[in-house]
């Protein structure tokens, strides 16, 4: 959609500029100088035209249910299995998005050890906005829990067997939650 307005404003500043440069300083008797002014504005035109006719559509589309959506893409044999998409109500279509966000901070976070400097810290980057809009999204973001809960958290060694209301010393990476509904587990130290 931002793409349609800026095709549109461009057209009608390049559409005001020819046009002024024809009437300030035009050409008496030429023959060529009527072709070669015409040309351009039948084509702003049509670029107009076809920039309002997509403004149009999108307007049309978000008020209704939208186009269709792409297959999913899954990274790797490990990903989790695709969701079920049954809801098809704005809160449903929501928790599908945030479901998405936390996928995504998910991979990141799974794969930054592999990555160079430049990209550690273009994925951490990545991964705080998306927790920052998450939040302001209302998704809870655990992080600051004192106690650990299974159900809440998962221990940073892994092969460790550790009991509820076991202390936890830090947050290393957050989970998140949407009511009671634990989308990830943060990972957390015990001491």
């Amino acid at each position: 959609m931002i793409r349609s307005w800026v095709t549109l404003v461009g057209a009608l500043v390049a559409l005001v500029v020819i046009l002024a440069t024809h009437f300030l300083g035009e050409a008496a008797g030429d023959f060529l100088a009527p072709l070669i002014f015409w040309l351009p504005v039948v084509a702003l035109l049509l670029v107009i035209a076809a920039a309002v006719t997509s403004l149009a559509q999108d307007s049309s589309t978000a008020a209704g249910a939208g186009p269709p959506r792409p297959p999913e893409i899954t990274s790797s044999a490990e990903s989790s299995p695709p969701v079920t998409r049954v809801d098809r109500s704005g809160e449903g279509r929501w928790t599908e998005l945030a479901e998405g966000c936390v996928d995504v901070i998910d991979e990141l976070d799974q794969h930054i050890v592999g990555f160079d400097e430049p990209r550690q810290e273009l994925a951490e980057h990545v991964m705080l906005r998306l927790e920052e809009v998450l939040e302001r999204s209302g998704v809870e973001v655990i992080v600051d829990d004192a106690s650990f809960d299974r159900a809440r958290h998962r221990p940073l060694s892994g092969g460790v067997e550790v009991s509820n209301g076991a202390a936890i010393t830090e947050t290393i990476s957050p989970g998140f939650a949407v009511g009671q509904r634990v989308l990830r587990r943060a990972r957390v130290q015990v001491e």
